[in-house]
């Protein structure tokens, strides 16, 4: 897709300062057409013709439909000869391959976060410009009837070539006036160009210097009210969307983990109903020999350090009662503990039960003999034990 991208950039370069096309460049787009059209059946055949319109990326894969029609289009006219199709055709066609490039976001987590919020921003963007274009509306329709009003006493509207008269007179302001208020679409125009940037905001208002000081000052509300007041508005109703479009991709992701783990503890329940083989609703030592001959389980204990040969270990770590049968409960709550590496809080709880085993043997110890409990030290020696453990 990038190689694509790039190659589509150069054929545009080539194409704008030379008038025949070149044969690489057509090569290319063919190839990479017939590597596209590949591609998306492969994964239609993969996800299979219903799952691939159900799945989470079925927009995406309507999309690429919708681009592969284009791309065998586009195929066809190269080959039978793009000479004798028409210009409009082949512009049309140009202009929906550059949307290919748009594909670059599913590859991509933050591109596709950022595309995202931006769809997400559609709705908001609608209703602001909706509140832009009616207060450019009010505004013009009142700036154009004063300005109009004046136009009319200083040249006669009533002759044929008045546009002429507008055009070749010497009173001051006539000219410009006419050009930035005359009529209403230029009007809005006006203002759209003053609120955007478009032209210097102090032409239009010395222009309106010569009509009277409210339409001056209307002028000036309107550009204090928009630039100051409106535009930071919607920057700030867009950044807020953006802020609310953000968490509801963090709550997107820990739906999604939840979603994980639930169909983790779906296999864990399925394996232990697969290896509970006398449905007493245990597992014996004997069911797990059974277990750990499953490929798939065998992988997944494999990964936490067990094999074969350790199912007298692994049944006494899941049997917490020590009844010698292991409950579902048992079995859950013992692969939950032994997925992933060992934590910090994980080492300090070991370090603790350590400690009260250490003060349960010491008070025994006295009692037994009347001294104190003596451990084994790395060298040899006998010490009394602190109840701190050293780093």
């Amino acid at each position: 897709m990038q190689v694509n991208s790039v190659l589509l950039g150069l054929e545009v370069q080539y194409t704008s300062s030379n008038l025949q096309p070149n044969l690489s460049f057509m090569l290319g787009s063919v190839l990479f057409g017939v590597w596209f059209i590949f591609e998306v059946f492969v994964r239609m055949y993969h996800a299979g013709p219903i799952q691939f319109f159900m799945n989470d990326s079925r927009w995406w894969n309507i999309c690429d439909l919708f681009l592969m029609g284009v791309s065998v289009l586009d195929i066809c006219l190269l080959l039978l000869g793009g000479a004798s199709t028409s210009l409009s055709s082949l512009k049309i066609l140009k202009m929906i391959r550059v949307v290919r490039l748009f594909r670059v976001f599913r590859f991509f987590q933050q591109l596709a976060t950022l595309a995202l919020m931006v769809a997400e921003s559609v709705k908001q963007l609608l209703w602001a410009l909706s509140m832009f274009v009616l207060i450019v509306y009010i505004f013009a329709i009142t700036l154009t009837s004063s300005c109009t009003d004046w136009l009319k006493s200083q040249v006669d509207f009533s002759k044929s070539d008045w546009e002429w008269d507008v055009a070749n007179t010497s009173q001051p302001g006539v000219k410009e006036v006419h050009h930035f208020f005359g009529s209403l679409p230029r009007s809005g125009y006006t203002l759209i160009q003053t609120t955007l940037g478009g032209i210097s905001w102090h032409e239009v208002t010395d222009s309106l210097l010569y009509v009277d000081a409210i339409s001056f000052c209307l002028m000036f509300a309107y550009l204090v009210f928009t630039i100051l007041a409106l535009l930071n508005v919607f920057t700030g109703v867009f950044v807020d969307n953006a802020v609310q479009n953000s968490k509801k991709q963090r709550q997107i992701q820990i739906e999604e983990t939840l979603e994980k783990k639930r169909m983790g503890l779906d296999q864990i329940i399925e394996f232990f109903v697969a290896t509970d083989l006398d449905g007493d609703g245990t597992i014996s030592l004997h069911e797990i020999h059974a277990l750990l001959q499953d490929p798939v389980m065998n992988a997944y204990f494999d990964i936490i350090g067990f094999r074969p040969g350790d199912a007298q270990m692994l049944a006494d770590l899941l049997d917490r009662d020590g009844s010698g049968a292991i409950t579902l409960n048992e079995f859950i709550n013992g692969c939950e503990r032994m997925k992933g590496q060992a934590k910090g809080i994980d080492v300090h709880l070991l370090l603790l039960k350590c400690h009260h085993i250490y003060e349960k043997l010491e008070r025994l110890d006295v009692l037994a003999h009347g001294t104190p409990f003596q451990a084994t030290n790395r060298d040899g020696s006998k010490g009394i034990v602190s109840a701190e453990a050293s780093p």
